[in-house]
């Protein structure tokens, strides 16, 4: 899989399989030995447990200091950003707006959410 760091969207690290995780780290340009991605590979660490990595447990699967605590960084990094790409958005329909989705019809949805959903001036926004 060839991927390049513009495709790597914060919001999906959760989705990645391990290539994708691999592909990702390489491209940080991090300076690991390649026996450290097989480790990755071989323990099938995907983008979602690796947003859960700790020292200790990259050291359970045989990294040592240095790498451990370069991947235990890059992990704390990446979520983040995850919390930052969603903080950011002052609405709902901003959210869809960037990724593309139509938002006909939310309205409907939020009329059952009430609570949840405040609707002003055809703007979505969280209570």
């Amino acid at each position: 899989m060839s991927t390049s760091t513009a495709e790597h969207d914060s919001c999906l690290v959760e989705n990645w399989d391990t290539e994708t995780l691999i592909d990702f780290l390489k491209e940080q340009n991090l300076k690991l030995e390649e026996k450290y991605y097989n480790i990755l590979c071989n323990e099938e660490i995907t983008g979602l447990s690796f947003l859960d990595m700790t020292e200790e447990k990259l050291s359970s699967y045989g990294f040592k200091g240095g790498p451990a605590t370069l991947l235990t960084k890059e992990a704390k990094t990446l979520k983040e950003k995850l919390k930052r790409a969603f903080s950011s958005y002052h609405s709902l329909k901003e959210v869809l707006v960037k990724y593309g989705i139509d938002s006909n019809g939310i309205g409907n949805i939020c009329q059952f959410l009430p609570a949840i959903y405040k609707l002003e001036d055809d703007d979505e926004e969280l209570v």
